[in-house]
């Protein structure tokens, strides 16, 4: 897979420091052989690097001439290591004679690894109806936009008002799709919420794991 073709809706966002920084490790542990560019004067300079010149510390430091050579402080560096698509981007910190100083990403992208196939109602608009208990134990109900779904999860996205009463971790209890009654309902853990935009409206896109795997003909009737 290349980078061209690494479209956005086959990615999970992560936000998670700790799980960025393991992924890191686990990139240098494998030596593995990576695609690092930069735009410098409106041009995309390029070079393929191996995660063996990184030590991660206090900051990401990578060790390579060669890098430090090409590459210029006070930009951004983006990543592409694939398959298992890992994509991020860092800011330069500082250039010094043999190793350029990194700054840990704010968020990365992985390729999800899935052998079943993910649904996108991107034109044809369903509904999903989801409850969680409050603080209180006063159960509330949102209906949401459903963004994609597969056997096994499903992503959704909240405005601004419906994102206050869900954080990252919730548990949810779904009820129905459209007008389709899930029975028995769906329990579902929330994996990640990111910032979205559709058609230039700010939006939230939640990506939840069902505690179960839909069944070919549940799948069938919600698509």
């Amino acid at each position: 897979m290349n980078i061209q073709n690494a479209k956005s809706e086959n990615l999970i966002p992560t936000l998670d420091p700790v799980s960025m920084k393991r992924t890191l490790q686990g990139l240098k542990a494998r030596e593995k052989e990576i695609f690092a560019w930069q735009n410098i004067d409106n041009q995309r300079i390029s070079m393929t690097i191996s995660t063996g010149d990184f030590i991660l510390g206090e900051k990401l430091f990578i060790f390579n001439k060669e890098v430090c050579k090409i590459f210029e402080e006070s930009k951004p560096l983006y990543f592409f290591a694939g398959p298992n698509t890992i994509i991020f981007k860092a800011q330069v910190l500082a250039k010094k004679n043999e190793h350029l100083v990194i700054e840990y990403p704010e968020s990365m992208q992985i390729e999800e690894s899935r052998d079943t196939k993910r649904f996108y109602f991107k034109q044809n608009l369903k509904f999903l109806n989801v409850s969680k208990k409050n603080k209180n134990s006063t159960p509330t109900r949102d209906r949401v936009s459903l963004f994609d779904i597969s056997e096994s999860g499903a992503s959704f996205t909240l405005n601004d008002f419906q994102k206050q009463n869900i954080d990252s971790k919730d548990s949810l209890k779904l009820h129905s799709i459209d007008d389709q009654i899930l029975s028995p309902y769906l329990n579902a853990e929330i994996k990640y919420i990111v910032p979205f935009r559709v058609m230039g409206t700010s939006l939230h896109k939640v990506g939840i794991q069902f505690d179960r795997l839909l069944t070919p003909s549940e799948l069938k009737t919600i698509i």
